[in-house]
């Protein structure tokens, strides 16, 4: 029997109205563990694409059982994943990677971890088709039937995890007054009002350390401003900027920097439109000695003599 059929017979099992079954009543009559029911009750989580490779043996069960627990819209990824040799024109001729490396992979790539998340994990209103993040089935801390083999505190559902990322954000921007959002991108996309790295200095420390060596970031000014970061590793979380380039103590330096930066490339302009006439009167006189002289010379001798006057008016 495949494994996906065994997963079909352990469902209809559970679904019986005339019997009541559970997980762990099943493992009984059937001599399994419970893990091992609902590890296999996964498998019918699987989208068709890993379906149909599972079924045809172009992977094992053991890989398609790391990418049933994953979101749908994570597991083609996953699979693809399952394979070396992408250029390959077919799944027969691409050797399949060891299990520890997918799952390497997938620990680095999909689950997201909840160690400190901004939102809080137990609201249940956040987003409500969702629920809370508390009893998840897919939270690999909760669900320890299916996560085992994990020990970090994480979300296999990435889209998911997004959602209540962005619906964070959109609460703390109508709760807190004249919130700004900070980008990590040097340019904001444009129609959002969104911060770029560039226009904002985030202070790290509450209290400034003494000494020259003090770093600006570490800095307290008057210009200070609630913040919430939208992208990058700390989406959601809420931190203290200075977004006013005319702040002495966290933009003065990199004013200065600007205009050095803007010096150095109008000498640089300048110094390439001096090169540049200097090559073309070079050029002009070189043409016109050669206009009066007529000279019947040969072209290593032209050579010779043109060497001659670019040297002669350097």
């Amino acid at each position: 029997m495949h494994p996906l059929e065994e997963a079909q017979g352990f469902r209809a099992l559970l679904e019986r109205q005339e019997t009541t079954y559970t997980i762990e009543k099943v493992a009984a009559k059937t001599g399994k563990s419970a893990a091992y029911i609902a590890k296999r009750l996964r498998l019918l989580d699987l989208v068709p694409l890993v379906a149909d490779a599972f079924t045809a043996g172009h992977i094992r069960i053991e890989h398609a059982l790391l990418i049933a627990k994953l979101g749908a819209d994570a597991q083609e990824k996953a699979l693809a994943h399952c394979f070396d040799g992408y250029y390959a024109s077919n799944d027969s001729e691409r050797s399949l990677v060891p299990v520890s490396r997918l799952q390497a992979w997938i620990e680095q790539n999909i689950y997201l971890s909840l160690k400190s998340v901004p939102f809080s994990k137990d609201d249940e209103t956040l987003v409500r088709e969702a629920g809370s993040c508390a009893n998840c089935p897919k939270r690999t801390g909760f669900n320890k039937l299916l996560f085992s083999e994990v020990r970090e505190d994480s979300c296999a559902d990435g889209a998911c995890f997004n959602r209540k990322l962005d619906a964070h954000i959109t609460q703390r921007v109508t709760k807190i007054p004249n919130l700004v959002q900070i980008t990590e991108n040097y340019k904001a996309p444009e129609g959002v009002p969104f911060v770029p790295r560039r226009n904002y200095v985030e202070v790290v420390s509450r209290k400034g350390k003494k000494g020259k060596d003090t770093r600006p970031e570490e800095k307290l000014c008057a210009h200070l401003t609630p913040a919430i970061h939208v992208d990058g590793l700390d989406r959601g979380r809420l931190a203290k900027v200075c977004a006013d380039p005319n702040c002495k103590i966290h933009f003065g330096n990199r004013n200065d920097e600007e205009k050095q930066r803007l010096q150095w490339k109008a000498e640089k302009t300048a110094a390439n439109k001096k090169t540049k006439q200097t090559l073309a009167f070079r050029h002009r006189l070189l043409a016109d000695v050669l206009k009066r002289v007529k000279p019947q010379f040969d072209t290593e001798e032209l050579r010779m003599v043109a060497q001659f006057i670019l040297r002669s008016v350097a």
